[in-house]
């Protein structure tokens, strides 16, 4: 894979970790009168997410400018990243297409969050 298309792959790769990251955001922000335990969950997720998210934001930026060698270690990182982000966003879009199915939404949020 050449310089540019390689750069254009991972320009696409870091929208799609934007993306699936804001969805996980928006999806665990859903959960309603939470308990402190699942509010703490949600706050470290937002966290998280705000710094990976600047963190992508300023890859995209220098992207032109780092060393081929380096974009190729950030570019494996980030498909996993990718692969990642994605599967949460299928295994949360599981949960809710369970809980409308069943009209009883998320009854049990600990369960949900895959918490003891």
């Amino acid at each position: 894979m050449s310089g540019v298309e390689l750069g254009l792959a991972i320009i696409g790769t870091l929208d799609l970790c934007l993306k699936y990251g804001q969805i996980i955001v928006t999806k665990y922000k859903t959960f309603n009168k939470a308990d402190e335990e699942i509010e703490e969950r949600i706050l470290a997720i937002e966290a998280a997410w705000a710094k990976i998210s600047q963190q992508l934001a300023f890859l995209k930026r220098v992207w032109a400018s780092l060393d081929e060698d380096y974009q190729e270690l950030q570019g494996r990182i980030l498909r996993v990243l990718e692969r990642k982000l994605q599967t949460a966003v299928l295994q949360i879009s599981k949960l809710e297409k369970g809980a409308n199915q069943t009209g009883t939404g998320f009854t049990d949020k600990r369960k949900a969050l895959n918490m003891p």
